[in-house]
């Protein structure tokens, strides 16, 4: 998941502006909620893989969303099971594997690869195995 955020400036008008908004977001926005034939445009507003479109506070939702593009039920299931710790990575832990990697502390990681998948890498459970059993039963 790549998080993008894009300061709109559609709050000015309330009396405190935001230093980082852009107009040409707000633009963007509109244009992408045309494009997709939402009803209107709103903060925080999240668009998981350019179809699902939810409220950017609700976890839950960005996290049903983003799995139901690429998983079934089944398979999410089965995921759940398996790893130890029975669910999706939040927002923040994947944000704080991300600020590690780019900061000073990890200067000396080289030729590495971080999972960040609540141990899933660790299980020897592939995708494809779950995808398996997922058809089976």
């Amino acid at each position: 998941m790549i998080a993008l955020s894009f300061p709109v400036d559609y709050w000015d008008y309330l009396g405190w502006k935001d230093t980082l908004a852009d107009r040409k977001f707000s633009l963007r926005q509109r244009a992408y909620s045309q494009q997709r034939g939402d009803r209107g445009v709103y903060t925080p507003q999240a668009i998981v893989n350019g179809v699902a479109q939810v409220l950017g506070s609700d976890r839950a939702a960005i996290e049903t969303a983003m799995a139901a593009q690429v998983h079934t039920p089944a398979i999410r299931a089965g995921y759940f099971a398996a790893i130890p710790l029975g669910r999706y990575g939040t927002p923040q832990e994947i944000a704080d594997a991300v600020g590690f990697l780019c900061g000073d502390a990890a200067s000396y990681v080289n030729g590495q690869v971080l999972a960040v998948d609540g141990g899933f890498d660790a299980t020897g459970i592939g995708l494809n195995d779950l995808a398996e059993r997922a058809g089976r039963g």
